[in-house]
């Protein structure tokens, strides 16, 4: 029980979930001027062209690597099998970031995509010299986002901070115990994506 629970939150809080369930807090949690006006029919429009730009297509060509053997599992357990999949997810985010520019969406919202498409580029570099937590990585980057809304919202956040919090906290205990990762890669994670979400989303 306690590994089929595991288990599925790890894949439920995967990182290449994280920029869709961004996109999905902001218009159905986060509330301003900006979010205000956006329809129901509009707002599915986007979370079905973040969901087929940063979940679909790159889930699919992870399958094709899988098929033509360039990685060995779905779970990526090696620093080498995770070269590909982490160029695609990054590539895939940073055009879903410029697709939400482009079409004229309201700017933090390319802001929040952005910001998570450079922590997995940043989370490629690291890879290619040391293995990171790229869950925990994910999850403290949207902790850090909805830390940094929450003076721009016009209704209270904070719970949904604490949320995420408690979230990437567990998640951290799930990958330690599924011996996943390191103390020392998982607590990275957590520093740098804090770091880098914190900051990334307040100068850019």
């Amino acid at each position: 029980m306690w590994q089929k629970t595991s288990n599925f939150l790890s894949y439920l809080l995967h990182p290449v979930f994280v920029p869709t369930y961004s996109i999905i807090f902001v218009l159905f949690f986060f509330r301003n001027i900006d979010t205000s006006n956006i329809t129901i029919i509009h707002k599915l429009m986007i979370i079905g062209s973040a969901t087929l730009t940063t979940i679909i297509v790159p889930l699919l060509l992870i399958v094709y690597l899988k098929l033509t053997k360039y990685i060995k599992s779905f779970k990526m357990e090696t620093r080498a099998e995770r070269t590909y999949p982490l160029a695609i997810t990054s590539f895939s985010t940073l055009s879903t970031a410029f697709m939400l520019y482009n079409e004229n969406y309201p700017y933090f919202m390319f802001k929040i995509v952005l910001v998570s498409g450079i922590i997995m580029v940043a989370a490629f570099f690291i890879n290619l010299k040391w293995k990171i937590s790229l869950h925990t990585l994910g999850m403290a980057g949207l902790t850090g986002i909805v830390y940094q809304l929450i003076p721009q919202s016009h209704n209270d956040i904070i719970f949904m901070f604490f949320v995420c919090i408690l979230l990437t906290g567990i998640l951290g205990s799930v990958r330690l115990k599924l011996k996943a990762h390191s103390p020392a890669q998982i607590y990275s994670a957590y520093i740098i994506g804090w770091v880098l979400s914190t900051q990334l989303y307040r100068f850019i």
